[in-house]
């Protein structure tokens, strides 16, 4: 994806163009999920695909809305000339941008209940507008205290983005 990302192909063709790279180097079974976007930081505009990955989400802090990033696209090394859809946002002062692997929401209890969609949901919209690292804090402690010490058993990643001007 970084050899990709420097020739300045807009993300669903560097998407599409990863694939092809992939398709030939790749066993049987395997594949790579990613969400991939050029934010620019001066103006807030986030151009985004997804190649088969968690959605993320998007706080507006305006409304307080919580908005899910979903854009069309497969996971790469799958099909050869995937169809990869591309979306466009704003991100406005306050805003957040949550981005995490199925490990955050998939996390499980002791008795096996998964954290889910819902879970992480509903800990963004209590935290609010916040600083990043404070969000990302939030959602971390909010697992946690779900699993109660249950082993994690799937990759876990979180990475919050929050516009402060």
């Amino acid at each position: 994806m970084r050899a990709v990302a420097v020739e300045g192909h807009s993300p669903a063709a560097a998407l599409g163009h990863a694939n092809d790279l992939l398709l030939v180097d790749s066993r049987s079974g395997m594949f790579v999920t990613l969400f991939y976007g050029l934010l620019n930081h001066e103006t807030g505009e986030l151009t985004f695909a997804s190649a088969g990955h968690n959605p993320p989400y998007w706080y507006r802090s305006r409304d307080a809305e919580l908005v899910r990033l979903a854009s069309r696209g497969v996971a790469l090394g799958v099909v050869e000339d995937p169809v990869f859809e591309e979306g466009r946002i704003f991100l406005q002062r306050g805003d957040a941008l949550i981005l995490y692997t199925d490990g955050v929401s998939d996390s499980l209890d002791q008795s096996q209940h998964e954290f889910g969609e819902a879970g992480l949901q509903a800990v963004i919209r209590a935290a609010g507008m916040r600083p990043a690292q404070r969000l990302a804090a939030a959602i971390n402690q909010a697992v946690e205290s779900f699993t109660f010490g249950a082993p994690q058993f799937d990759d876990y990643t979180l990475l919050v983005i929050t516009r402060d001007t």
